[in-house]
């Protein structure tokens, strides 16, 4: 292809983007993802411009797999399928490009409804276990969510969670995107046109947010929109079909180059980072079980429980670290389900973990609120047990 430079580089992105970096927090999830994608593209396949009820059957079944592994994946699926789609009819809304995107749509939510649904089943029978962010929050709920989503979008937008530079995805949206408008007008296309590009664009991108309506807590984490990138790959890939000037798809193709290179660039930052935390987080580990080995052989007890809690204002970052976002280079202390599990590792321990309530921290140490390392003041032991504060 003359400019297949620019439809790999469209397509690389929407897998090689900082968000994926957020994958270093769950690394077991690395694994399913990638058998999720793999059954995502066999999902793909099937699509055909004369589709058949095999071909859908198979879709189906290939999502309703791959879904169980990462619902986030349906947004892969919606956006290459519907791509494929629009390359299949030459970027005409056509009666079967319409049909053929409905069944997708309905497709990819069936599936996503279908693995919630089990979900709840298997958690009402007590196989799988409940979690608050899947609770039922009703009508509401989902009003509450829409609300917090749309604040989500805008910062994603200005911001992007502070993994890019600000406004750089804005401007880069707003040059690809407006080139689309002005190619439309100077071509005086159909008003078909209009609708089918405007409905492409609401559809790939209300599948990134769409799973976090029924959520009991909006955590929109990169893992959990992790298609969203595919919104930089959408305009070159149409202005690709559409086979416009020269100059047009250089435009569009340094953009996705410039974005792909921050992109690998902040990858970098960030991955170094995340390790320089693993580090810290490693070296805390090391003198709280020091501590503790001072203590047993002093008192004669042997530690085996740790109460654990915050202080009233928690540093989820260390000072000398240069980035932190959602649970990116977050401090594993500050979290309930990684403090002890940290230092038993680490030490290769089995420390049983419990949450320390308000009244045995006022107690002990007096609603101290620190912003530092303080071993000596943050860890108070009584018995067998370790009361342990995080700063």
């Amino acid at each position: 292809m003359k400019y297949d430079i620019i439809l790999k580089t469209s397509v690389i992105i929407v897998f090689c983007n900082v968000f994926m970096i957020d994958f270093f927090v769950y690394i077991e999830m690395v694994l399913a993802w990638c058998f999720g994608i793999v059954l995502v593209m066999l999902a793909l396949l099937q699509i055909d411009r004369n589709m058949t009820i095999k071909n859908w059957l198979l879709m189906f079944l290939f999502m309703l797999m791959s879904v169980s592994f990462y619902q986030a994946l349906i947004g892969f699926f919606v956006y290459f399928a519907l791509i494929d789609i629009y390359i299949l009819n030459e970027g005409k809304l056509t009666k079967s490009a319409f049909w053929n995107s409905a069944g997708v749509l309905l497709c990819g939510g069936g599936a996503g409804i279908f693995n919630i649904g089990l979900l709840r089943v298997l958690q009402k029978i007590g196989i799988a276990q409940a979690e608050s962010r899947t609770e039922d929050r009703g009508l509401q709920g989902i009003l509450s969510n829409i609300k917090e989503i749309c604040g989500n979008i805008e910062n994603l937008f200005f911001n992007t969670h502070g993994f890019m530079p600000a406004y750089m995805v804005l401007i880069a949206l707003i040059i690809m995107y407006g080139m689309i408008i002005v190619t439309l007008i100077y071509r005086r296309e159909a008003w078909q046109q209009y609708i089918y590009i405007f409905l492409l664009i609401v559809c790939v991108r209300g599948v990134v947010y769409v799973p976090h309506l029924l959520a009991s807590t909006v955590w929109m984490a990169p893992r959990s929109i992790i298609s969203y990138w595919s919104i930089f790959s959408m305009p070159c890939i149409i202005l690709l079909v559409w086979n416009v000037d020269k100059l047009s798809l250089c435009i569009e193709g340094i953009l996705a180059v410039i974005v792909m290179g921050t992109n690998i660039v902040n990858i970098q930052m960030i991955s170094e980072n995340v390790i320089a935390t693993n580090r810290l987080d490693e070296q805390v580990a090391y003198m709280i079980q020091q501590k503790i080995d001072l203590y047993e052989e002093k008192s004669g007890q042997i530690v085996d429980t740790i109460y654990i809690r915050n202080d009233d204002n928690p540093s989820y970052k260390y000072k000398a670290i240069d980035f932190q976002q959602f649970e990116l280079c977050e401090r594993i202390y500050n979290v309930s389900w990684g403090c002890v599990e940290a230092i038993n590792y680490y030490n290769n321990k089995e420390y049983i973990t419990v949450l320390m309530d308000d009244a045995s921290f006022a107690n002990r140490f007096s609603k101290k609120d620190w912003d530092s390392l303080n071993l000596d003041e943050q860890m108070v032991f009584d018995g067998n047990s370790l009361y342990f504060v995080a700063y």
